[in-house]
């Protein structure tokens, strides 16, 4: 795939990542609903769990989606600005959308320019990030590559998924180069976790491979246990 066919195949999954949000109950919707939502048109854009929640990562720090967290999940809404971007999009290769009486109304006072969020009807609040220590993003970094491991049923976490899933529920200064590459490299570092570099780089999105930990000469792509990768 060329950078031109990249683009095109990312920007189609961000519209129908936005458009999965138009109509959600108010607390918003987890991962497990969105993924129940225009099933044909995610799989022929290849749009499995992993893939959306990179993409949701990167939605969330542009705020065209907010995400609330849960016990166990995340959930997303649709903010105001995402509205608006989605306005913008084409949706001429998704066929024939079914969408309910509220999700044309809101898309539609998008389209006139009206706000969609009237005075007593205020849009979703943001949620202000907390501040990690380095042992708190350690122990996030972690939770995240086992979360990436269980959904994915794999020993081998991408880095570019944890970071994602870090970003969405602490905010972009947890996933900064400075924080995370080097809370990633400790872990490797403290034989804490095997990280292991990726050997064809053609097989990873530019995304991808900017938001692994790049070294001299390398690009860390994996996170391993180090009791699987020795019994393994």
């Amino acid at each position: 795939m060329n950078d031109a066919d990249d683009s095109v195949l990312r920007q189609k999954r961000v519209a129908l990542l936005l458009l999965q949000l138009v109509d959600v109950p108010e607390g918003g919707h987890t991962p497990a609903d969105l993924k129940k939502k225009f099933e044909p048109l995610q799989a022929k854009l290849k749009l499995n769990s992993a893939t959306a929640r990179f993409v949701r990562g990167g939605l969330a720090d542009v705020r065209f989606i907010a995400v609330t967290r849960t016990a166990r999940s995340e959930k997303y809404v649709l903010t105001e600005a995402g509205h608006s971007h989605l306005g913008t999009l084409s949706f001429e290769d998704f066929g024939k959308l079914t969408l309910s009486g509220s999700a044309l109304t809101r898309l539609l006072r998008v389209a006139r320019g009206s706000e969609l969020y009237p005075p007593d009807h205020p849009s979703p609040p943001r949620t202000p990030a907390p501040v990690l220590t380095p042992r708190d993003l350690e122990a996030a970094v972690l939770a995240a590559s086992e979360q990436v491991r269980r959904d994915g049923n794999t020993k081998l976490a991408p880095i570019c998924e944890v970071r994602a899933i870090v970003r969405q529920r602490y905010g972009e200064a947890a996933v900064s180069r400075d924080a995370f590459d080097e809370c990633i490299l400790e872990l490797r570092r403290s034989k804490k976790q095997r990280v292991i570099s990726i050997s064809d780089k053609s097989s990873a999105t530019g995304e991808q491979l900017r938001d692994s930990v790049l070294a001299v000469g390398e690009v860390f792509f994996y996170l391993e246990n180090i009791d699987e990768s020795a019994s393994g």
